[in-house]
């Protein structure tokens, strides 16, 4: 999709939005609470997949407060923040709250992001009628909305980190002027290099954020896309995952190849309900497939 990244753009507001009305709504039921489940502290417990978001950020960027002039920032290196995500990405969602005996329960929530939805209803009437009986709508925009960086966090951050972190070193073990405005001259250049790893921190933060909301969503979908469609149906389904998504996405460039990866193991890693990554390489390893691919 050409509009990729504006499209992008309105999940990140959109997710920014929605995270403060849930913080605004979090703080109301905190006040009129006086009983009940609630922290000891008096703040209103989280669910265990916020709680699980919210330790991964904290985990994975070590902490989001500044640093301080003498003291090298920790960092991760590129594997264990792979592992993070794995775990994040694989972790269950939460249990649900029983619902009392006589109450109704309370009719499934729209899994679908307000900014794409919207999407999928103006390609549902441009489209064929008949597109939706091989692949649903819903995955196809999923698919093709997103990007390799709402696969996690960007390389290249912890080789330059500590490029900065050795910086300040080299600051602090100079002596060649001891004198007053040497010594100014040296927190200065302190300064300007923490301010450049703090904003390498926020930039992290804001990378992790995404992904987290990402996967998220994508657990909230996942039970709506391939369940319907029976049995007899699967082998069709999975040609067309291949032939309007993976297929023409693996060609445009090396790093849809990649992401396109990435979106195949995590479809799997979730255990995404109608998918079958066996079915999918069968039909991928099928001569007319092999034939279109190579040449």
């Amino acid at each position: 999709m050409i509009c990729r990244p504006s499209i992008a753009q309105e999940v990140i507001e959109m997710d920014a939005v929605i995270k403060a009305e849930t913080q605004r709504e979090r703080e109301e039921v905190k006040k009129k609470q006086k009983g009940g489940k609630s922290g000891a502290n008096g703040d209103v417990a989280m669910s265990g997949t916020e709680e699980q978001e919210e330790g991964a950020v904290k985990e994975q960027v070590n902490g989001t407060s500044e640093s301080s002039p003498d003291k090298e920032i920790p960092i991760k290196s590129e594997g264990e923040i792979e592992d993070a995500e794995m775990k994040t990405a694989m972790s269950p969602p939460a249990e649900e709250t029983p619902v009392p005996n006589g109450t109704a329960p309370a009719p499934p929530k729209d899994p679908w992001h307000p900014v794409l939805k919207p999407l999928i209803e103006r390609l549902r009437s441009a489209l064929p009628s008949e597109f939706e009986e091989t692949l649903p709508l819903s995955f196809y925009v999923s698919f093709w909305q997103a990007s390799i960086q709402d696969f996690g966090v960007a390389p290249g951050y912890e080789e330059e980190i500590k490029k900065l972190n050795a910086k300040v070193q080299l600051i602090n073990n100079d002596r060649t002027d001891v004198s007053r405005l040497g010594q100014a001259r040296k927190e200065t250049q302190k300064k300007e290099v923490h301010n450049a790893l703090n904003k390498l921190r926020s930039e992290m933060k804001t990378q992790l954020e995404r992904h987290i909301a990402f996967v998220s969503r994508l657990r909230k979908e996942k039970t709506y896309w391939f369940a319907e469609y029976p049995i007899a149906e699967q082998k069709a389904l999975h040609g067309a995952i291949i032939q309007e998504c993976f297929f023409p996405r693996m060609l445009l460039s090396p790093l849809d190849a990649s992401y396109s990866c990435k979106m195949l193991f995590q479809l799997h890693s979730m255990g995404t309900p109608g998918f079958r990554i066996s079915m999918l390489v069968d039909e991928f390893m099928k001569e007319k497939q092999l034939t279109g691919m190579v040449f």
